[in-house]
């Protein structure tokens, strides 16, 4: 649903139409064209802007649905567009109304809010190219399987495809990305409360697949070694997700020095539990995941 974090982060997005059909596209042909690509950690330290974090987000791990569900070259470039415009409709929201807290919206302005799936259709009309497929994905992602969503309370099939994968990645980034960085569900407990508690909302093969590629602890969780290390999740290892590439906490040793461990090569080591920021030191939660909302990019996957 429409949240106070979305509605700041629509506020920065006067220029969602430049970037056009270039990074949806680039990414797609990524996914398409090599069977090692995945999902990673962009760090603060590499990215100086938080623009656009949800709209990227949301479109790289729609297209990693669509390719764990083996959608075609194209059909991954439509995934991809409508994911990245998928809240265009929030440009359209008045500021007194995306500014204000959750908890101090009027019915009238939770009402509002629900407008931008509309709203956003009707500026894709406006977009000569802008394929179908996509507009779906703008028009639906706040469908849900059991017909609970909104606005037209579809159920099940009646949902466009595409927008059943945007609505698993929307979600997923909601939890993990909200306004404060105590308040994030770590990335492991995200996919486990969507499983069990709100399963009910989401295509269930598209979750499973969804579950299946961001692995057993997906990255950006925070976790602690059986050595005692503290590390963040940066990448998969496909062929083994319960042994992911870990960034590990250095006292005395800067954050782009920190030491990177590949538990597929470190078999001596395994990971015992995920954390939740606040179980970390100041200093450590600081050191390890600088950034507030967590962003994604994509890489050749880490081979054994």
């Amino acid at each position: 649903l429409g949240s106070r974090r979305r509605g700041r982060r629509r506020a920065q997005s006067g220029q969602l139409g430049g970037l056009g059909r270039g990074l949806p596209h680039e990414v797609a042909d990524a996914f398409a064209t090599d069977p090692e690509i995945s999902i990673v950690l962009l760090s603060d330290r590499l990215s100086k802007s938080n623009l656009h974090t949800h709209s990227v987000n949301v479109m790289l791990l729609s297209i990693l649905i669509g390719k764990a569900r083996d959608a075609g070259a194209q059909d991954l470039k439509d995934i991809g567009l409508g994911a990245l415009f998928h809240d265009i409709g929030m440009l359209k929201v008045p500021d007194a109304i995306r500014m204000k807290e959750e908890s101090e919206w009027t019915s009238a302005d939770y009402a509002y809010m629900q407008l931008h799936t509309d709203l956003g259709t009707k500026m894709t009309l406006n977009m000569p190219e802008f394929p179908v497929a996509a507009r779906g994905i703008v028009a639906m992602h706040h469908e849900y399987f059991d017909g609970s969503g909104y606005p037209f309370k579809l159920a099940g099939e009646k949902i466009p495809l595409f927008a059943r994968y945007a609505t698993v990645a929307d979600r997923y980034d909601e939890l993990c990305n909200p306004p404060k960085l105590l308040d994030s569900t770590p990335p492991a407990q995200a996919l486990s409360r969507m499983f069990k508690t709100e399963g009910a909302h989401f295509d269930p093969s598209a979750l499973a697949s969804f579950i299946k590629s961001m692995g057993v602890y997906p990255p950006g969780s925070l976790v602690e070694l059986s050595n005692g290390a503290l590390g963040l999740v940066t990448s998969v290892n496909r062929d083994n997700t319960l042994r992911p590439v870990v960034t590990l906490w250095q006292e005395k040793t800067k954050p782009e020095d920190a030491p990177l461990i590949d538990l597929a090569v470190e078999t001596e080591l395994k990971i015992t539990r995920s954390l939740r920021p606040d179980e970390l030191e100041p200093e450590v939660r600081e050191y390890l995941n600088p950034r507030a909302r967590t962003a994604y990019f994509y890489a050749k996957a880490v081979s054994n």
